[in-house]
């Protein structure tokens, strides 16, 4: 077993350390996060696509703070569903801007169009918006629905990546164990790197599902978002309404 991980650890590009190591002398060894250290972006990359695809459907609380147009807004709290295939995304949101708007996107279903339906007495009906003209169906958020879950944020961690390596080194800040058990990493781009979505990112990785849950992304000017998912629960058997209305 002992040769079999360190292979496969070797594969990724991750160093094994003893896990007393990784969460320093007082604190007690993190569950299911194994003796894996994260050592390099693509390792980062790579491990989080893996897991990623053995979540399945899966359902969260997300936490999103973004910076629009100069001002950082405040806090909204959105409960999410993701289908990994065909994809789809389900949003309700429950604190903060827009509290109780629901929202559907399905990529084998009108994928260029959100389905939306408002809290309180805007909601008599669902409407659908086209998401190619941007607002409304952008308004207040740097991304379409169709960005939310981990695996899109794999996808701008690669695309950053590829465009960065051309121009420099990344730095790379291995943080260790954070008091609430995440482990933390910093991902700095090379200085000076242009077309880049983040200069500074630094994720707190979950150590059972082995993907970011807290994400803050920082360019030029600051803080640029900040989201954070806590209660992901993997492999759901959402029923066949959840994706087909509101």
């Amino acid at each position: 077993m002992g040769k079999t991980m360190n292979a496969f650890a070797s594969f990724l590009g991750v160093v094994l350390v003893p896990l007393s190591a990784l969460a320093g002398p007082d604190a007690g060894p993190p569950a299911a996060l194994g003796s894996a250290r994260i050592a390099s972006p693509e390792a980062l990359i790579a491990s989080g696509r893996e897991a990623v695809r053995k979540m399945g459907t899966y359902r969260a609380r997300l936490v999103k703070t973004e910076r629009i147009k100069g001002e950082v807004l405040p806090a909204q709290t959105i409960d999410i569903l993701v289908r990994p295939s065909p994809r789809a995304v389900r949003m309700e949101f429950v604190a903060g801007a827009k509290s109780g708007r629901r929202v559907l996107w399905r990529e084998n279903n009108r994928p260029n169009e959100i389905l939306v339906r408002e809290g309180g007495i805007l909601g008599i009906t669902s409407l659908w918006l086209d998401t190619s003209k941007g607002l409304p169906a952008r308004a207040g958020t740097n991304h379409a629905v169709s960005d939310i879950g981990f695996a899109y944020l794999f996808d701008i961690m690669e695309r950053d990546l590829a465009k960065g390596k051309s121009q420099g080194s990344y730095g790379w800040k291995d943080l260790g164990l954070d008091p609430n058990g995440l482990y933390r990493i910093e991902w700095i781009a090379p200085q000076g790197a242009r077309g880049l979505y983040a200069q500074r990112t630094r994720l707190g990785i979950d150590p059972k599902l082995h993907v970011p849950v807290d994400i803050e992304v920082f360019d030029a000017q600051g803080l640029l978002e900040r989201y954070q998912y806590t209660n992901v629960h993997i492999q759901q058997a959402p029923k066949p309404s959840d994706f087909e209305d509101l």
